[in-house]
């Protein structure tokens, strides 16, 4: 993690294959950390061979679940708008998932013309900035605290399009949350990833 060596790419993510690696390595029984997406097969590996590591949800997969709960709920409202409405809203998807502290001036203008004349894509938006700004939390309970108030104060037509990041929170919420003992990404993967795909 702190040099972003690669160390090696597998041919396939199954547990096995994972497990197999793992036990070859010289080094296995000094992880303290171990960063993941959620792939429970590597939670699994994870937890029987490094059982006093942390594990640790890499954040970027977290979020990009706020993007994804915006993209859905954009996607449905233009479905339901008469033609001229959604060739208005065309091509400014990308917009939507923005940060709006780090948008060109251009892009808030924009934004905030179309959420105006669109409340419910004003709150999806809304809803999905708030996800973010839980990150920003300096601690661990800040941080589950602002997730809870997120998640008991969004407004039930809302709700739907956040389900997968409800949903992931219940399942990984632990691992989700030991981001904030030790902020560390598989960011170097994710942009290696990115690249050969």
């Amino acid at each position: 993690i702190e040099t972003g060596q690669i160390l090696d790419i597998l041919p396939s993510r199954k547990e096995s294959e994972v497990r197999q690696f793992l036990l070859e390595q010289s080094y296995h029984f000094n992880v303290e950390i171990v960063v993941h997406d959620m792939w429970r097969s590597y939670r699994n590996v994870s937890r029987e061979l490094f059982p006093k590591a942390l594990n640790i949800i890499d954040k970027f997969h977290v979020v990009r679940m706020a993007n994804d709960g915006m993209n859905e709920a954009r996607k449905w409202y233009q479905s339901k708008l008469v033609n001229e409405d959604r060739k208005a809203l065309k091509n400014k998807h990308l917009m939507f998932l923005a940060r709006w502290d780090r948008a060109k001036g251009e892009t808030q203008d924009v934004l905030a013309d179309i959420m105006k004349e669109h409340p419910f894509l004003y709150e999806a938006y809304v809803w999905k900035e708030r996800f973010y700004m839980i990150y920003d939390e300096p601690t661990r309970r800040g941080a589950e605290k602002a997730y809870d108030y997120w998640a008991r104060t969004m407004p039930e037509h809302i709700r739907p399009f956040y389900k997968k990041q409800t949903t992931a929170m219940r399942n990984w919420g632990r691992e989700i949350f030991n981001y904030f003992e030790h902020r560390v990404t598989n960011n170097m993967v994710e942009n290696l990833n990115g690249r050969i795909n």
